[in-house]
């Protein structure tokens, strides 16, 4: 039969990977990446859409957001999109958990961070049912990156709900958008989770997307 084609050493290299994830009391997360200098990198919690990224000179990017990702668990996305068209070259996701305040009673404190690696181009899911809070303030990223370094990207801050009971994605989409009927915009951001739009449950992590932000299906077909 005959041979399986070679697989292309430089494709590969260039192929998204996460090079670390630092999750820190405070909600205060740092997601490094590696992907080809200049490409488009995007990053995804659960599956919305927090900032995109052009990767520095060294190859690589950090994402950092300053506060609101409650204690719970979580998935990172890294997509590489093609500029122009937004098509998605290659793509890694990575679970990972956000520690819970450590506390100040006792002899040991809890370990303040949490770490992650992923093989290249895997394609994980993770469930996430944890115990956020709803953060107030729209997310916003800033990134210049340092001559011949890596890129940096920083969010201010992200928007995460409690599911409690009796919670609702109408009620919790009027609260956080002042129209219950933009429920949807939640659901499609968190579809590993919600199996059913009626059916949430409580402690679960929902990440809300800020007002205008792109929906989670934007990022193009797979290449």
């Amino acid at each position: 039969r005959p041979d399986a084609p070679a697989a292309d050493p430089a494709a590969n290299a260039d192929r998204v990977k996460v090079v670390g994830i630092d999750a820190q009391d405070g909600g205060r997360l740092f997601v490094t990446a590696r992907s080809a200098p200049g490409s488009t990198v995007r990053l995804y919690l659960n599956d919305t859409l927090i900032a995109p990224a052009a990767v520095g000179r060294d190859g690589t990017v950090t994402f950092t957001i300053g506060r609101g990702v409650a204690p719970g668990a979580y998935k990172v996305r890294l997509d590489q999109v093609e500029a122009p068209s937004g098509k998605v070259r290659s793509r890694v996701e990575v679970p990972f958990t956000m520690p819970a305040p450590a506390r100040k009673a006792g002899t040991e404190a809890e370990p303040k961070a949490a770490h992650a690696q992923a093989a290249e181009g895997s394609d994980r899911t993770a469930g996430t049912p944890a115990s956020p809070r709803l953060a107030a303030e729209t997310p916003a990223a800033r990134g210049p990156s340092e001559p011949g370094g890596g890129a940096e990207v920083f969010v201010p801050e992200v928007r995460t709900a409690t599911i409690a009971r009796g919670d609702s994605l109408w009620e919790i989409s009027r609260r956080t958008y002042g129209a219950g009927d933009r429920y949807s915009v939640i659901y499609d951001a968190n579809q590993d989770q919600i199996r059913d739009p009626d059916l949430i449950y409580p402690g679960q992590i929902f990440v809300l997307p800020s007002e205008g932000a792109p929906e989670a299906g934007q990022a193009g077909e797979r290449g």
